[in-house]
């Protein structure tokens, strides 16, 4: 049980520094992400330009779930207000010895239910 508490832990500060970062701190951004993933199928670069185009902003995330098997994780987050916008994101993590726990995939699209 402490392992994965462990785990999880882990996880989640991935994940928050993924939210972070897409609020505006690049080095929390790229932190999070490794350094071959994609988004929407575009390689990550696509991500921080957004970011850096659009500047900082005050969104809020919530997890709505994660799973984590092993040396994988999948997790759905709900970005609330990202320059006043609402997504649902689904991100595929994976844990490597040299960096610890980082997204290798994002999917999102807008969310209309908030």
């Amino acid at each position: 049980m402490l392992r994965m508490t462990k785990e999880y832990n882990a996880v989640r500060q991935t994940i928050d520094d993924y939210i972070e970062g897409a609020n505006g701190d690049m080095t929390r951004l790229k932190r999070a992400y490794h350094k071959n993933a994609l988004i929407n199928g575009m390689p990550i670069q696509a991500l921080f330009d957004s970011v850096e185009r659009n500047g900082k902003t005050q969104a809020t995330g919530r997890l709505d779930y994660l799973d984590i098997s092993g040396q994988a994780a999948s997790a759905k987050v709900i970005i609330e207000n990202w320059h006043g916008n609402q997504y649902v994101e689904y991100l595929q993590l994976l844990k490597f010895s040299e960096t610890g726990w980082q997204i290798i995939s994002k999917a999102f699209d807008g969310y209309y239910g908030v």
